[in-house]
């Protein structure tokens, strides 16, 4: 699965919680497999927010670099008619942490180019 999954504020929602627990393997399939084990996941309440969400946190850190994102999830998304809706946001908010990641990785490639080349 993933390096460390957390659950942040739900506490007291333990329902909510089985439902974001549910749909786990969702992600899963979104991010690949080969990815997994550098990922760290992280599920939090936003008590005060209306309508009421859960906002979904990926970091990837790697030995050559990391990349993160965040996305809002409203709360009724996790029922199962909406699993289409819920992989897109999951793609959406992986596609940003690779971004990242991707951004970090040209500059390194951008200044080896630029070294001089000796013959």
């Amino acid at each position: 699965m993933f390096k460390r999954v957390e659950y942040v504020g739900f506490d007291d929602k333990l329902e909510l919680r089985q439902s974001v627990e549910r749909v786990l393997p969702l992600l899963t399939e979104e991010i690949g497999s080969d990815w997994h084990d550098s990922v760290r996941v992280v599920w939090r309440t936003t008590a005060a927010s209306s309508p009421p969400t859960v906002e979904l946190s990926l970091t990837l850190q790697t030995p050559i670099g990391s990349g993160s994102g965040t996305t809002s999830i409203a709360r009724n998304l996790f029922q199962p008619s909406e699993e289409q809706e819920l992989r897109s946001r999951f793609r959406r908010v992986w596609i940003a942490v690779l971004d990242r990641f991707l951004e970090q990785r040209k500059k390194v490639w951008d200044e080896y180019l630029r070294e001089p080349l000796e013959v």
